[in-house]
């Protein structure tokens, strides 16, 4: 038995000599770069990203070979040696795009993240803003002494069941012998009460049904008023779920709002926000100051000062695209309100520095490099310079591209055939073509078609008529019709002129991608390139 052992240990060891390489070559192939282009080495992660990235997240067939992410990579790596990643163009448009990023990020993380909406909010909101439904009377009188004896009769008498009528035949009193200048029914939700007259709200919530307010003024004009509540009813469960959308953005709104004003608190307290309230009043941005009064700084942050030059410039700014509609007071305000929360909430994004975590890293990464990419294309693009020869050659070769065909103008008229031939006797005699169309209450649209466009059994019988002249009826479409040929537009040519600049940018595109690629077989020719074939083959299998 131990020589059986002994034996079968020796063959396993053997054959472990034997399967080590493959192991080892195992190991190699499923791991480490999947390219590596000039000593700079790329993985599998690393093309999956980009070509999440390149087809814009969309799903598209994974491709035959790496042939684009070749290009991409020495077009980047041609960039960054022209230092095409440090001019101010460049750098600007990186500026924008992880600034416009980074906010976005903010977004979800102060403000979306912390909003949960559930069903019961959306049902609380309905309640308190859509229900009930309150049937109310009103009387509007000139002054209180009016209101105060209207207010004395009719609370005695216009409680029961006939209140209603009670209440709405005061107004056949003439304002002169105590009468109302106005009377009113409505029916009315708390919301509608909120946004027209916030000011009536507690006093409709008190009144029973049946029962009327004591006078009060009515704030805009100093009327006084009496209101009966005459029913009280709940809107139907379907209301509710008409408005589920509408009372959602209402509810992700407020909080919206709340919780941006949370975060500019948080933020002014970072950022040590100090604002020279006296200074900041004093600001007229008709005046004229001196520029040491423009010098001095209105609000202080950590990070920047805002002096009133700049509080002032930006109060101009703002009143010319309002274009009068607000005052000048109104401005100053929003200005200080939008420094405060523009130049917090970019700076805060800025320093999260979301660019270095996922899903900002990713995409921040790829943006970097295709810009870069650009800059090159940019580059060979700026090199091409095409000849006036070259556009008139283009011209006279592709003149059919810049053709416009014959055309006809014409009016069709289609219905029964029995209608159709009625028409067409009336025509025969001598009636006015758009008078008969009109007699029989048919309507028509005057038609511009190229002949290729027209249908062969209306062509056919256009081709026969002359201008102004109107057909016999013809089958069309399981019906009758007739035609009127109206005009004849004669095919023509777009001169050079008008199409050179389309013709410019034609050769250019064309000769762009020529010299592209001879611009990339030769970044080819000076590269050193090695694709791991095997993970290749692995990848694409996956």
């Amino acid at each position: 038995m131990r020589r059986v052992a002994c034996s079968l240990f020796i063959i396993l060891t053997c054959l472990a000599t034997v399967w080590l390489p493959d192991f080892a070559n195992a190991a190699w192939w499923s791991s480490g770069p999947l390219i590596t282009i000039n000593s700079q080495d790329y993985t599998t992660d690393d093309f999956k990203s980009w070509w999440t990235y390149w087809n814009n997240g969309k799903d598209a067939p994974f491709p035959e070979s790496l042939e684009d992410y070749l290009n991409f990579q020495l077009m980047v790596q041609q960039g960054r040696a022209m230092e095409y990643d440090k001019q101010p163009q460049y750098l600007r448009k990186l500026q924008v795009f992880l600034k416009v990023r980074s906010l976005m990020a903010l977004k979800r993380e102060e403000i979306d993240s912390k909003i949960d909406i559930s069903d019961e909010d959306l049902k609380a909101n309905f309640d308190q803003n859509y229900s009930p439904i309150w049937f109310l009377q009103i009387l509007t009188f000139e002054n209180s002494e009016k209101a105060e004896a209207a207010y004395a009769d009719l609370s005695l008498k216009s409680i029961g069941p006939a209140g209603r009528l009670i209440f709405a035949d005061y107004q056949g009193i003439l304002p002169e012998q105590g009468g109302p200048i106005a009377y009113d029914e409505v029916q009315v939700t708390p919301e509608i009460i909120r946004k027209n007259r916030p000011t009536w709200e507690d006093t409709v919530r008190n009144l029973a049904v049946g029962e009327i307010s004591k006078p009060f003024a009515v704030v805009e004009n100093g009327h006084k008023i009496l209101i009966r509540l005459n029913e009280i009813t709940t809107p139907p469960l379907e209301q509710f779920e008409q408005k589920k959308e509408l009372i959602l953005n209402n509810i992700y709104k407020q909080r919206r709002d709340q919780l941006t004003r949370d975060l500019l608190q948080r933020l002014s307290e970072i950022y040590k926000v100090v604002i020279d309230e006296e200074l900041y009043e004093e600001i007229d941005s008709e005046k004229e100051y001196s520029d040491d009064y423009l010098d001095k700084i209105v609000i202080t942050m950590v990070h920047q000062n805002v002096t009133v030059r700049d509080f002032i410039s930006n109060i101009k700014r703002e009143s010319k695209v309002r274009g009068g509609s607000l005052s000048p007071l109104d401005i100053k305000g929003i200005i200080r309100g939008n420094i405060l929360s523009q130049t917090l909430i970019d700076k805060a994004a800025i320093d999260r520095h979301y660019e270095n975590e996922e899903p900002l890293k990713g995409i921040w990464s790829f943006y970097q490099d295709n810009r870069l990419r650009l800059a090159v294309e940019v580059g060979i693009k700026n090199k091409i310079k095409i000849d006036e020869n070259e556009i008139q050659s283009y011209y006279q070769e592709h003149k059919a591209d810049y053709s416009k065909p014959e055309r006809l103008r014409y009016i069709l008229i289609a219905d029964e055939p029995e209608l159709i031939q009625k028409m067409w006797s009336g025509l025969l005699l001598g009636s006015d073509f758009d008078e008969t169309v009109k007699k029989y209450d048919k309507e028509f649209d005057i038609l511009s078609k190229a002949k290729t466009e027209i249908s062969s059994e209306v062509l056919n019988v256009l081709n026969k008529l002359t201008r102004g002249e109107f057909s016999n009826p013809f089958t069309y479409e399981g019906g009758s019709a007739i035609v009127k040929l109206l005009e004849e537009i004669p095919s023509e040519v777009d001169s050079l002129d008008k199409v050179r600049s389309t013709i410019l940018t034609t050769l250019k595109d064309e000769m762009f991608e020529q010299q592209k690629q001879n611009y990339l077989d030769e970044l080819r020719s000076r590269s050193q390139i090695h694709v791991n074939e095997k993970m290749w083959l692995k990848l694409k299998e996956s």
